[in-house]
């Protein structure tokens, strides 16, 4: 499903409205069928071109955790939190299908590490790529972590710090065009 749909984007040359086998299909949003395109478009349409954008942000994925590990705690951190990571059954397996999941959890992780760096508007940039990945849940998962956060720490000045209206006027720009123009 996931291979075949890019096919079907290049030669109908349709990017917007995903299609499997002639007919419209609007199971997941596109995020995941682009890179797949790109992939096809740059290696030739086979197997290795369906599984590679897993497998190269599953790689990117690594090097976040590391480098956050490390300049978050220290190198040792990095290095066990990137080491972690990539030896999980789930993620090893998820870096080698043709699926979405390695792509939402990119943007999900870049989300909640930019929240806690303080950069929220990149916090609801990645929340708006990852709901372009697979729905909703690029906002709620994010959204439900940094409410339970707050909830815990009573820090409710982060409400405000936030900038939640422009915050989520950003998202909506980013997430919102796709699904729109599906509507």
């Amino acid at each position: 499903v996931y291979a075949e749909t890019p096919k079907e984007m290049i030669t109908f040359n349709e990017f917007v409205s995903p299609r499997i086998y002639g007919e419209y299909w609007y199971d997941k949003p596109p995020m995941y069928y682009w890179l797949v395109a790109a992939s096809y478009k740059v290696f030739g349409i086979s197997e290795f071109s369906a599984r590679f954008p897993s497998a190269f942000l599953g790689v990117l994925c690594t090097l976040v955790v590391y480098f956050a590990g490390r300049r978050l705690f220290n190198e040792r951190a990095g290095i066990v939190g990137a080491l972690v990571l990539t030896t999980s059954i789930e993620f090893f397996y998820l870096g080698k299908a043709a699926v979405t999941d390695m792509t939402l959890l990119l943007f999900l992780s870049l989300s909640l590490l930019a929240f806690i760096d303080k950069k929220y508007y990149w916090a609801y940039f990645f929340a708006a790529l990852a709901t372009v990945t697979k729905g909703p849940i690029g906002l709620l998962f994010p959204g439900a972590i940094v409410f339970s956060y707050i909830l815990v720490t009573r820090n409710w000045a982060l409400l405000k710090a936030m900038s939640i209206p422009s915050g989520l006027v950003l998202y909506a720009l980013v997430a919102l065009p796709w699904y729109i123009a599906m509507y």
